[in-house]
């Protein structure tokens, strides 16, 4: 029996981990540019003494399908159309983001939410003015002057990137990003996150059911175990 115990165990604690991954997408529903993570599970095999035994391990893959696209009319507000990324300075170093939502600091430096610098191609761009045009090609204009371009990154597919947490994700081993030639900015706009919420609850819903079949199949199986040994024990 403590087989089966093993398998049932395992298969509640793959079903909490997958229900944290989809509590996740559903929590950052209106985080601009998030993009979902899917649980994958994989059969693997683990051995306890004399025996091998079926186990599920989980896999997370970022879905990096596009969100809807918002107008919001604010100018700091930056969505691209098409694959491509933003390029943030961070403490880590560089990073990569389809969160658009950007403001200005006390030294006129365009950033993030939090405060890491959005870089063009000569740099993070400073705004030493009042009015700021992007246009489509992610020209930055400051009261009518050219003063950089934004510098928007990708990969090839699928997507070397490893999931940082606040919209950030790194590229993997020594995976180099390239620049964009061509982007298509919108100014104004948002790119919405691209969680379905039923979907999502539908999910949500489906684990539940699962862990309680596991947890049924724990307890029955105690029940027989606990059986055989008080019925065993009374044999003479």
């Amino acid at each position: 029996m403590l087989p089966g115990l093993y398998v049932s165990a395992n298969g509640m604690r793959a079903r909490i981990l997958q229900q944290e991954i989809t509590a996740n997408n559903v929590a950052n529903l209106n985080s601009p540019g998030f993009k979902r993570e899917v649980a994958n599970l994989q059969e693997l095999y683990s051995s306890l003494p004399g025996k091998q035994l079926p186990v599920l391990g989980l896999e997370a893959k970022t879905d990096f399908s596009p969100g809807s696209l918002q107008r919001t009319g604010d100018p700091l507000n930056l969505a691209i159309e098409g694959r491509g990324f933003f390029t943030v300075e961070t403490a880590q170093g560089v990073r990569y983001t389809r969160k658009g939502d950007f403001s200005l600091n006390a030294e006129g430096l365009l950033v993030t939410q939090e405060g890491d610098p959005l870089l063009g191609e000569n740099g993070p761009i400073v705004v030493d003015g009042t009015g700021v045009t992007i246009d489509s090609q992610g020209k930055v204009f400051v009261d009518g002057r050219l003063v950089d371009r934004l510098l928007i990154s990708d990969f090839d597919l699928p997507y070397p990137l490893r999931r940082e947490g606040r919209g950030l994700f790194s590229p993997l081993g020594e995976r180099r990003a390239k620049r964009v030639e061509n982007p298509r900015i919108l100014q104004g706009y948002l790119e919405a996150s691209n969680v379905a919420p039923a979907k999502e609850m539908i999910e949500l819903i489906s684990l539940l059911r699962l862990y309680e079949a596991n947890g049924k199949a724990i307890l029955l199986q105690d029940q027989t175990l606990s059986r055989a040994v008080n019925d065993l024990g009374k044999i003479k």
